[in-house]
């Protein structure tokens, strides 16, 4: 951005100057700004190919459609229970389809052996997902801030687990009267 500040003023000063005309001017600006701009489409198009959105099967598309539907007729009429019934099930389809989508691709990745997309899976599982929602305290107002939640944490935790007295346990001491001298080894280990 700051180079093209300065040519914009170097133009401007060139034309009070009187060495250039406001029309050549005006072209050359066209110009650059349109070569500019194909620049960044080009670039943001190439930068953002591997982000793709993702892709449902046509089932899962049509329940969420089917879904939406039913909630704005339930939001319009919220004391039919037809309606209430049909969305319930819609959500429960849904729902339950969902849950074979996520099954099916976990059976596709350990039936696949291979160790690499096993961990790249388990890696995209346990990224964090999002920030803790508002929490009501113990007097039931509502706690918004990072650290209100932190304290509030804090103290459950605190309240519920055990302190450590530095007390250790007496364990009975007791004599090895036996060895295992036998090992059974599995031939095939899968």
């Amino acid at each position: 951005m700051r180079g093209s500040m300065v040519d914009i003023q170097s133009t401007t000063a060139e034309i009070r100057r009187g060495k250039k005309k406001i029309e050549d001017s005006r072209r050359n600006h066209r110009e650059k700004y349109n070569g500019l701009a194909y620049f960044n489409s080009y670039n943001s198009s190439r930068r953002c190919k591997h982000r793709r959105p993702k892709r449902y099967p046509q089932e899962v598309v049509r329940l969420i459609a089917k879904k939406r539907t039913f909630w704005k007729k339930r939001t319009l009429r919220p004391n039919d229970l037809r309606i209430r019934w049909k969305y319930r099930e819609c959500v429960n389809a849904l729902r339950s389809s969902c849950r074979r989508l996520v099954r099916d691709k976990e059976e596709s990745i350990v039936d696949a052996n291979n160790l690499g997309t096993f961990y790249r899976y388990v890696n995209q599982q346990l990224t964090l997902r999002g920030n803790i929602e508002a929490l009501v305290g113990s007097a039931g107002q509502l706690i918004t801030s990072e650290g209100q939640k932190a304290d509030m944490f804090n103290v459950y935790f605190g309240s519920v687990c055990i302190t450590d007295n530095d007390i250790n346990p007496r364990c009975p001491v007791s004599e090895i009267t036996s060895v295992l001298e036998i090992v059974n080894k599995k031939s095939s280990i899968r």
